[in-house]
């Protein structure tokens, strides 16, 4: 009798526990109503991954610098992401009435920034894994938003084979999806030059880079593709990317760069509805420059650019998923 007992917990266990975790797991996905509103979310983790090991590969640390979480750099995090609130991760106008938000949002990332506890954050590993943007300042499609429809934006990072993937995600099923892969490499100093074809667009009307560096594409095969294509929103990317290749103009003072900065390299953008592609880009010799100014085991702040100056710097405050 004690056998049969014992034989029948074991048998709820083993078919019930699976259950359970896939209707947890099925529940966050599709009913948590923060999923609806592009506010991450973690799906509940099977019990078989709770101590998986991490699936970034852990490479030696360039830095001598120890990170020690500080009250300062906690409290500053956290006026980060309040006072980031209204602007709804960078998706949306400073609030009527307070137009120096954005200005006081960038002091307090400056400050943080001062703080970096990493003296090589371009080459440590914890620049690895996936990242969620929680602000930016750059505009549409960089920030998250797909013509009319606001989604997220996330980063991931492959550090053993050296490339990333820029994702940006619209919509409950993420039915609508834009996704840049690229290469990187240690940033020389030497600048690059903008040879956009249509140079009126500047920082603050057009995205150079984004945390899904966008290249903006103007092509009149692209335009045929899309006017083919089912739904008029599709058309609403025809001109959030540009081909043009970036050169070398001139270097700066000697200095090592490599230490916090990369030079990425555009290979080709990805436009899906419903996991189906319906355009798709080939990047040749477009690259982007990356400055991070700050990094942890739980935050990156990048400031990106199209050429390497400081005057046409974006600022991207992620947070690791």
């Amino acid at each position: 009798m004690m056998s049969a007992k014992l034989s029948v917990l074991f048998f709820t266990e083993i078919i019930f526990l699976p259950i359970t975790s896939i209707c947890a797991f099925h529940n966050n996905l599709f009913l948590n109503p923060r999923h609806y509103d592009s506010i991450r979310f973690r799906p509940i983790p099977p019990p078989w991954s709770l101590h998986s090991p991490p699936l970034v590969k852990t490479i030696p640390c360039a830095s001598t610098k120890e990170i020690v979480t500080s009250p300062a750099i906690s409290d500053l995090k956290a006026k980060i992401l309040a006072a980031a609130i209204p602007t709804q991760r960078g998706t949306a106008a400073p609030p009527t009435g307070d137009p120096s938000l954005p200005s006081r949002i960038d002091d307090l990332i400056r400050s943080l920034e001062s703080l970096c506890p990493l003296n090589e954050p371009a080459r440590d590993y914890r620049m690895g894994g996936s990242w969620f943007v929680e602000y930016t300042t750059a505009p549409p499609p960089s920030n998250g938003v797909l013509g009319p429809f606001k989604g997220t934006a996330r980063q991931a990072i492959d550090l053993e084979n050296g490339t990333y993937t820029n994702i940006l995600e619209v919509g409950p099923g993420r039915w609508l999806t834009a996704t840049l892969e690229a290469t990187y490499e240690e940033w020389d100093g030497k600048l690059l030059e903008d040879k956009r074809k249509n140079k009126s667009f500047v920082k603050d009307t057009e995205p150079l880079v984004t945390a899904g560096d966008s290249a903006f594409i103007e092509n009149n095969e692209v335009g045929l593709l899309l006017e083919r294509t089912p739904g008029s929103v599709i058309q609403l990317f025809r001109n959030f990317f540009s081909s043009e290749s970036d050169g070398n103009t001139g270097k700066m003072p000697a200095e090592d760069y490599g230490r916090n900065c990369w030079k990425v390299d555009f290979k080709y953008l990805s436009i899906k509805i419903l996991d189906v592609e319906i355009f798709r880009k080939e990047f040749v010799e477009t690259s982007r420059v990356w400055k991070m100014t700050y990094l942890d085991d739980e935050t990156r702040i990048v400031r990106a650019g199209s050429t390497g100056s400081d005057k046409d710097d974006f600022v991207f405050y992620m947070a690791r998923e």
